[in-house]
């Protein structure tokens, strides 16, 4: 019943990966839904072989947009703005901060892993 509302994971798993890639030409977007793809495929014994293209496909993406994180550089007016993530270095800006809600503003987005969203309801 599911593969059956699932035509594009079928034998021509390669024109469901071209039309991602036109419709998400942003390398990160593109390898997260054909991830999802590939999860989803990953449950079904039928679909071992498009698994296997949808992971070879994430795998090429990943390198790529690993290798360009690699060649970011910071710009000269930037390099004053960056926060370090080092705890130590963390726990030392803290102790500079006065006032209560901006150490624990501070601490939030510092101290707890990016992509979280358990905060974005907190209030202070």
């Amino acid at each position: 019943l599911i593969l059956s509302e699932m035509d594009y994971l079928n034998d021509d798993i390669k024109t469901t990966i071209d039309k991602l890639r036109e419709y998400y030409p942003n390398d990160n977007t593109f390898k997260a839904h054909t991830n999802i793809l590939s999860v989803i495929s990953s449950h079904f014994k039928e679909l071992h072989h498009i698994h296997q293209t949808l992971t070879k496909v994430g795998k090429l993406v990943n390198k790529k947009v690993q290798e360009r994180r690699e060649e970011n550089e910071v710009d000269e007016g930037d390099e004053g703005k960056i926060i370090s993530i080092k705890p130590d270095e963390i726990f030392k800006n803290l102790e500079k901060l006065k006032s209560v809600e901006d150490r624990m503003i501070y601490a939030l987005y510092t101290l707890f892993p990016a992509r979280r969203l358990d905060i974005k309801n907190m209030k202070l």
